[in-house]
């Protein structure tokens, strides 16, 4: 008996699995926390050039005739003979050397003679306005200027950590064990967090972003895979898309806790500290039971699935336990290794291959680099990332719908080039209607979020089951790659104003436009092997449409069968011996979110 089988009888979204999805979605909603947080901790307030105190608290003296008539009360002037005005800016101070000749004292204060003028960068530093925030990373560690970059910088190595941790996460969870990786890394992340407190420098502030990219790609994805291995088949794509919508609400934990805590290492004890309670999960999490399966540890998979059972209050037969156990034996002696060099073997692989990790990195590019940016369109803050949240919540909806009624990739064109429009559209608006470049930018922002879910379902559908997670990996790095870029674009701003919005806007529609060229994936069996992948490839192109096709007719030497294929073991090695695929999926195919 196949697991999926096994869980159609004791539930395939019961009791047991309800309460583990749930720690899992908490899992999730707490990612927005170290992906996003970015925005509130590293705001930038209102600043100028401090005064330095040589120009400060000096008397009054041959000009007290004038005080009263040109200046407000208590207005401070130098006694020297040569009276210095200094004028404070932004980035530099201007000192108007204006001597003790009165018409000209007053002319110079009064704005109508600058007198001689020495402009200089701000000797003694910047303050910083607290009438939003009361403290931030810009504000604290004084990094307008020119420094900003610094600011950006963290947030890029935040995904390159990310990057990182996505590919090695893989590796280390399939070698020891789902539960102790995504456990272990989410805890030092709570505690990475908390210390974000106590960080002394920026440089110190860097790293630890670094490090949390890294725990991040280790506990988002390892928890996303324990989830949809614990529900049946057809409670996959809701399970995986429910998820999405906790990683949504986090937006809105996220800013409902900024917006009451202004000082940015106050913020990051509130959203951490709680987050501790999470320590409780090493009690209720367990392993993944298909996970045990794969490594043959037989036992404890035995156990696991007589506790789901019992939890869903289901009596089942021990032949079925041990059904399971033996397909799973016989499944691991057929497997097959690929590597990703198998997904660009021939022309039309490597251009598919080459136009998905293209549109995943664009996804990762715009989405972060627009979520990221929610500052620099202006207005208040803490309004826009709401918004900027609960559009997501449509854009998902719509993902769904979209994708069955319509197609995979008709849908997936379609909402890029929503997004690269909506972004395009509001890097040309002029400043003087803010309202209109709040609003297209939200319309990218929901354009590219329901692309983001849409295009990993169509790289689970388009690849065969022996390179699925490979291709599923190599996307997601570029879409990290692309995500790293985001923030980086950003900083274009300071040059030509509206240049970064357009490059989201344009790469956007360029990678709707490429979509024109992937297979269409709707009411198709999942290819199993790499013949069917040929056979899907050879129907893409500008109209090409897939239509269905009995993959049990195919003969192919490349079939493979994984733990999660097999139905009956002793059918399933005669078809193999002929080269014939046992069977192929349905189109239940699980889509992360997208982080």
């Amino acid at each position: 008996m196949h697991l999926d089988d096994f869980l159609k009888i004791v539930g395939e979204f019961g009791r047991y699995q309800r309460l583990q999805y749930i720690s899992i979605c908490l899992i999730n909603m707490y990612a927005t926390f170290n992906m996003l947080g970015s925005v509130f901790f590293t705001a930038t307030p209102s600043y100028q050039c401090k005064v330095p105190q040589v120009y400060q608290n000096v008397t009054l003296a041959p000009y007290n005739n004038l005080s009263s008539r040109l200046f407000p009360p208590n207005t401070s002037f130098p006694t020297d003979q040569d009276v210095n005005r200094v004028v404070p800016g932004t980035c530099s101070i201007v000192i108007q050397n204006v001597g003790n000749d009165t018409e000209n004292f007053i002319s110079a204060w009064t704005g109508q003679s600058d007198g001689n003028r020495t402009e200089l960068p701000c000797p003694e530093g910047r303050t910083y306005a607290k009438d939003i925030y009361t403290s931030t990373v810009v504000s604290e560690f004084d990094l307008a200027c020119g420094s900003e970059w610094q600011v950006s910088t963290s947030k890029s190595v935040f995904f390159i950590g990310k990057l990182i941790g996505d590919i090695i996460s893989g590796v280390i969870s399939d070698r020891f064990g789902r539960r102790p990786s995504v456990l272990l890394a989410l805890m030092v992340s709570v505690l990475l967090g908390i210390a974000t407190a106590l960080i002394p420098s920026m440089v110190v502030y860097v790293v630890s972003q670094g490090i949390q990219g890294v725990l991040n790609g280790f506990y988002f994805n390892v928890a996303y895979t324990i989830a949809v291995e614990f529900v049946g088949p057809s409670k996959r794509n809701s399970a995986a898309i429910s998820m999405t919508y906790f990683f949504t609400l986090g937006y809105f934990v996220l800013v409902l806790f900024a917006y009451f805590i202004r000082d940015w290492r106050h913020l990051a004890l509130a959203l951490y500290a709680p987050c501790i309670l999470f320590g409780f999960f090493w009690l209720t999490l367990p392993e993944s039971f298909r996970w045990l399966l794969s490594r043959g540890r037989h036992s404890e998979a035995e156990k696991l699935l007589r506790k789901v059972a019992r939890w869903n209050k289901v009596d089942v037969k021990e032949g079925d336990i041990q059904g399971v156990l033996k397909t799973s034996r016989d499944a691991k002696a057929l497997a097959e290794t690929f590597t990703p060099l198998d997904l660009v073997r021939t022309r039309r692989r490597l251009a598919i291959t080459a136009s998905m990790c293209f549109i995943w990195m664009v996804n990762g590019m715009v989405y972060y680099g627009v979520s990221l940016g929610t500052e620099d369109l202006g207005g208040n803050l803490y309004v826009n990332f709401t918004l900027m949240g609960a559009i997501e919540i449509p854009a998902y909806a719509f993902a769904i719908y979209a994708v069955n009624k319509i197609g995979r990739r008709t849908t997936l064109i379609g909402t890029m080039l929503l997004g690269g429009i909506g972004c395009l559209v509001s890097g040309c608006l002029t400043s003087d209607v803010h309202w209109l470049i709040v609003t297209f930018a939200i319309i990218g922002k929901m354009g590219i979020s329901a692309s983001f879910v849409i295009i990993w379902l169509f790289t689970a559908e388009c690849y065969p089951t022996v390179m699925r997670i490979i291709a599923i990996g190599m996307g997601s790095a570029f879409a990290r790659f692309g995500s790293a870029l985001g923030p980086q674009i950003m900083m274009l701003k300071d040059f030509v104003s509206y240049l970064p919005m357009v490059i989201f806007g344009l790469s956007a529609i360029a990678a709707g436009f490429l979509a024109m060229l992937l297979p269409e994936t709707v009411n198709r069996k999942l290819p199993q092997n790499i013949r069917e992948f040929d056979t899907l490839l050879n129907s893409a192109g500008l109209f090409g449409h897939c239509k269905a096709v009995d993959t049990e007719s195919d003969n192919d030497s490349e079939s493979f069968r994984t733990e999660d294929t097999p139905s009956d073991p002793d059918v399933d090695a005669k078809l193999m011996k002929n080269g014939t695929p046992a069977h192929s999926e349905d189109c239940t195919t699980s889509a992360p979110n997208n982080v």
